[in-house]
């Protein structure tokens, strides 16, 4: 199985100011950490910022020394075609499968200029991974992401 660690810093509204991700992003840089995809997702009580990052480790020491809780996911980093329908026939291959998409964002490029790559947080990696390669989806690891 193919999974990739996504980091989330969950941050409490009230907390939540002008300047609060830009000194999240200025620990990471001052750390030399480069952050391959990022996405925000607000909530009533808090917004948790999901990170993909080229190294995992590194960072959440970075971010526990800088004070932020952190916590790790298992997501699926895949290519998917950049043409109309490109995802909705991936999305096919998982809905037979029953396998539902929980969320999803995109990553900052992809080295092929034809795919687009795409973070996805599935409700069974496991056997989305054997369809979606079976499928001959591209499904990429946390180092061939770190090399983008």
């Amino acid at each position: 199985m193919v999974n990739v660690k996504q980091i989330s810093i969950l941050l409490d509204n009230l907390d939540n100011h002008p300047g609060r991700l830009m000194n999240i992003v200025s620990v990471l840089t001052e750390n030399d950490i480069n952050i391959k995809a990022i996405t925000l997702a607000e909530a009533s009580n808090y917004t948790t910022v999901r990170i993909i990052v080229d190294n995992v480790l590194w960072t959440a020491s970075i971010l526990k020394r800088a004070g932020l809780a952190s916590s790790f996911t298992d997501v699926m980093a895949m290519e998917v075609p950049n043409v109309p329908g490109g995802l909705i026939n991936i999305l096919k291959v998982m809905n037979v499968a029953g396998i539902n998409v929980e969320y999803m964002y995109a990553v900052q490029s992809c080295k092929n200029s034809d795919k687009v790559c795409m973070i996805f947080k599935l409700n069974d990696n496991e056997t989305a991974a054997y369809i979606l390669q079976a499928a001959g989806i591209k499904i990429l690891s946390q180092s061939e992401l770190a090399e983008l």
